[in-house]
């Protein structure tokens, strides 16, 4: 289970951690409407692309739509190489890791208690090809 613990490397900002599976999500780049990330899995970097909005009533559900993820991409800061997946098997259950990441995640740096997180997957995204994508 994901949770969200103190960073001690930088001050006022947490960690969103799975101990137990070895897991950790980390944001590397977010603007207004996109975010980048990175699904640390057991030592295996697996980037995340996503956009998101707030909707509902009071703005209290923030949306994440991931439109890839494991495709690599490089900035300025940091370079992540594109993750190829063994299987349809292990790309959707990565998918079930990202969303369970990004609901945490979410509600600790976006959103009062009591908001909620709804999080989709394009279906580029989730789509799969023998030999990565």
């Amino acid at each position: 289970m994901f949770v969200i613990e103190r960073d001690p490397k930088r001050l006022g900002s947490g960690r969103t951690i799975d101990r137990e599976r070895g897991m950790e999500l980390k944001e590397i780049m977010a603007t207004r409407d996109e975010i980048r990330l990175v699904l640390n899995v057991k030592g295996k970097d697996i980037t995340v692309s996503a956009s998101y909005r707030f909707a509902g009533e009071n703005r209290n559900i923030i949306e994440y739509f991931v439109e890839r993820f494991g495709n690599g991409w490089s900035s300025v800061r940091e370079s992540y190489s594109k993750y190829d997946f063994s299987s349809r098997a292990e790309k959707l259950e990565i998918a079930e890791y990202i969303e369970e990441a990004l609901k945490a995640f979410g509600v600790h740096h976006s959103l009062p208690p009591g908001h909620s997180v709804d999080v989709k997957f394009s279906e580029e995204a989730l789509s799969y090809r023998e030999g990565g994508l």
